[in-house]
């Protein structure tokens, strides 16, 4: 089901699906809508995460991971880290915190009740 279209296709390939996540973008920032948190909800209707998050991304979030866990630079020193990597750790960062915290008023909401 696609879910911009609002009708049955069937996505042949991964550009197929790199399309309806585009559509699913715009219409995702169009609402106003936590764009990470939307679009990993979505895709999970129509494809594997496994498949659309290729092993370079797998890798790069756990790095970040590992560096958040146990409080270590990537590289030997901040000057030392190439300023890409400090911005994708930085979206990583902000959609983890924004996952977090949706997941804490969840809780709040489930704990008031």
């Amino acid at each position: 089901m696609s879910l911009s279209k609002s009708q049955y296709v069937e996505y042949c390939n991964l550009e197929d699906v790199y399309d309806e996540l585009i559509a699913l973008h715009d219409k995702s920032v169009e609402k106003g809508f936590n764009l990470g948190q939307a679009l990993y909800t979505q895709a999970a209707f129509f494809v594997d995460y496994q498949v659309l998050l290729c092993s370079d991304a797998q890798n790069l979030i756990k790095d970040y991971l590992f560096c958040k866990t146990f409080n270590c630079p990537p590289h030997k020193s901040l000057a030392d880290t190439p300023n890409q990597l400090k911005d994708k750790f930085l979206i990583i960062d902000s959609e983890y915190g924004k996952v977090k915290s949706e997941n804490q008023k969840e809780k709040n909401m489930k704990d008031k009740k």
